[in-house]
């Protein structure tokens, strides 16, 4: 059985929860339309005695809107509780509750008042599909365009499904981005206005982000919000949404708080947020060529440079799984003092092991002159964890010179090249004893 539960009135979730019961525990009937159990104890104790004998799987998407509903004074989630107490948790059913995000549906499982608390056999968090699962979606497009997607469109499968391979990067953006009627074009409106109240000020302080403010005095002035309390307070509900997370420097010594910058996590949300929302009118007007070529194309490089970093930074783990570098970091991120950054950074602080990396989203191959860079960058970094065994990698959307080529061959193992295709390559198979 699969519910998708939504804002509807409580008797149309339980009618609609009701036939969907009926017709797969008496396929060979049909259905009465209107046809519902008569409470929501009698549609769960059913589902009791149906599986008394039997495997049945139920799935409810969207379960928090499901557990408000009922009465103020019985929401369905105690009902649920009452019912698993007393039937549901010796039979053979198997509930998987779903909500869009992880804080929310911790609220239903974690806290202790919680009408499930200590009831579910786990909690696990789908995270975004990675760049070389994405890739599947698209299979026609080179591994540059399906970057260039990624950074449009992220990494959830139900915003990937609407572009399609046969169509161009830009007629996917202007078709199913920018034009009103379609779904991308206010999805993150609609996520965002049923998650948070007072959704104007949450609005301004993810256009502050997504137009390049990070540090909390930044995002203040460019969202034009007065109150440090009140930004901090409206910066702590979107981490716990997993809409924005809070990033600081990976150095061989833990930074102090004031280092850290606010990033968007969704490239999605993080596009919509730059182009979609501030540019709201014109796109309803029809202007989409206009915006694309006015607004999106200039700045479109510097975009997807943000998105290819982080592609970068996701790509460690499992290349050391799998055998394309020499360890396994258990830590990635970013560094940055006030006077360098180094793009990519994972650490293996138990064996004293560090990969940086330079990663650059230009026209031009990366010669030696960007190792060179690197590492002179990397000296602070190298002169507080003394005794650590560093590795280089160069990250380039236009291939490597030839000089730089030859330094890695020469030095087998400490210096690595990556290009698009690397990252957007499935991870291979690894052995496991």
């Amino acid at each position: 059985i699969y519910f998708a539960a939504n804002l509807d009135t409580d008797a149309q979730l339980l009618s609609t929860f009701s036939q969907l019961i009926a017709a797969t525990l008496h396929p060979e009937q049909e259905v009465a339309e209107g046809f519902r159990y008569q409470s929501w104890e009698a549609a769960f104790h059913i589902l009791a005695a149906a599986t008394s004998e039997q495997r049945l799987i139920c799935v409810i998407d969207e379960y928090p809107y499901l557990a408000q509903a009922g009465t103020p004074r019985k929401r369905v989630a105690t009902m649920l509780q009452n019912a698993w107490d007393q039937v549901l948790e010796d039979s053979q059913i198997f509930f998987v509750l779903c909500g869009s995000y992880l804080s929310v549906i911790e609220q239903h499982f974690l806290n202790r008042d919680a009408p499930l608390h200590g009831r579910r056999t786990g909690l696990m968090q789908l995270k975004p599909l990675s760049l070389g699962e994405f890739a599947r979606f698209l299979p026609k497009y080179d591994a540059e365009t399906l970057i260039e997607s990624y950074a449009a469109v992220g990494g959830m499968p139900g915003h990937i499904r609407r572009f399609r391979d046969n169509r161009s990067l830009w007629a996917n953006i202007r078709d199913e981005i920018l034009t009103p009627v379609e779904h991308l074009y206010s999805e993150a409106r609609f996520v965002l206005t049923d998650e948070l109240r007072e959704p104007r000020n949450y609005f301004a302080i993810l256009r502050a982000i997504a137009a390049g403010a990070h540090r909390l005095n930044e995002i203040m002035a460019e969202g034009n919000i007065d109150e440090r309390t009140s930004a901090q307070y409206y910066l702590e509900t979107l981490l716990g949404l997993g809409i924005v997370d809070y990033r600081r420097p990976i150095g061989p010594e833990p930074p102090g708080r004031q280092w850290g910058r606010y990033h968007i996590v969704d490239p999605y949300f993080q596009f919509w947020f730059r182009w979609v929302f501030p540019l709201q009118s014109r796109l309803d007007l029809g202007d989409q060529e206009r915006v694309i070529e006015q607004y999106i194309r200039p700045e479109w490089s510097r975009f997807v440079a943000g998105t290819w970093e982080q592609l970068c930074r996701e790509f460690l783990v499992p290349a050391g799984l799998d055998g394309r570098l020499p360890f396994i970091p258990e830590e990635v991120g970013k560094w940055w003092s006030h006077a360098a950054e180094i793009d990519v950074v994972g650490v293996d602080r138990q064996n004293k092991r560090v990969l940086l990396g330079e990663a650059r989203w230009q026209a031009r191959p990366m010669g030696e002159k960007a190792l060179n860079e690197l590492m002179d960058k990397a000296r602070p970094w190298l002169q507080k964890s003394r005794g650590w065994r560093v590795t280089y990698a160069l990250f380039s959307r236009a291939g490597f010179s030839q000089d730089v080529i030859q330094i890695a061959a020469d030095q087998p193992g400490e210096i690595y090249l990556f290009g698009p295709e690397d990252l957007a390559s499935r991870p291979k198979a690894v052995a496991r004893n």
